[in-house]
């Protein structure tokens, strides 16, 4: 049997009656689905080993929030006023009334799904995962943004609030995103 996230919701109507966020983690840089790094233990000690030794997820996560996410300060290394923690959520316009959009389908309390985590993938300036703002028919999922004109809002490690661009360039945007490539960019004003 294969369940999703939503069927275990008894009894509720998940797209429209479970708790919802505008809201998102920061994933990192990589292309895949937080989904895509689901690790579950085959039994209670491999759980506890993997707590123990801090080797949840894949290894290859880069940013803040992740699954089992247990990233330190000092692991923060381009530093914390340069990294994003979490940040408001792109949303497909149409579907702010039926919450059946790909990114925000899920209740808050699913976990690690795109409902509650964002990427800012770069590989180039056409292949890329940009903040983007809220419009109809822009049910993509996976980026950041707002239905706000002209920025959307981030916070940082060190818990300040930034307004950011839609216009930020692709590769700042992944670069603020990824917690420790050296990249170190500051938040443009």
């Amino acid at each position: 049997m294969n369940l999703r996230h939503t069927d275990c919701n008894i009894d509720t109507d998940p797209e429209r009656l479970v708790g919802k966020s505008d809201y998102a983690g920061n994933y990192g840089t990589l292309a895949t689905e937080p989904v895509g790094t689901l690790i579950v233990p085959e039994d209670f000690d491999e759980c506890v080993r993997k707590t123990q030794n801090r080797t949840w997820g894949s290894g290859s996560e880069t940013g803040v929030i992740f699954q089992r996410s247990t990233v330190s300060i000092a692991e923060i290394r381009d530093g914390t006023t340069n990294t994003y923690l979490l940040g408001e959520k792109n949303v497909d316009a149409s579907r702010y009334e039926s919450g059946d959009g790909v990114g925000d389908n899920e209740s808050i309390c699913d976990g690690t799904d795109n409902d509650s985590i964002r990427s800012c993938y770069y590989r180039n300036d056409s292949d890329n995962r940009r903040p983007i703002q809220d419009r109809e028919g822009a049910n993509l999922g996976q980026m950041f943004g707002s239905c706000h004109s002209g920025a959307f809002g981030m916070a940082m490690g060190d818990g300040s609030v930034q307004r950011i661009s839609y216009e930020l360039e692709p590769r700042i945007h992944a670069w603020l995103s990824h917690r420790s490539d050296g990249n170190v960019a500051q938040v443009p004003l």
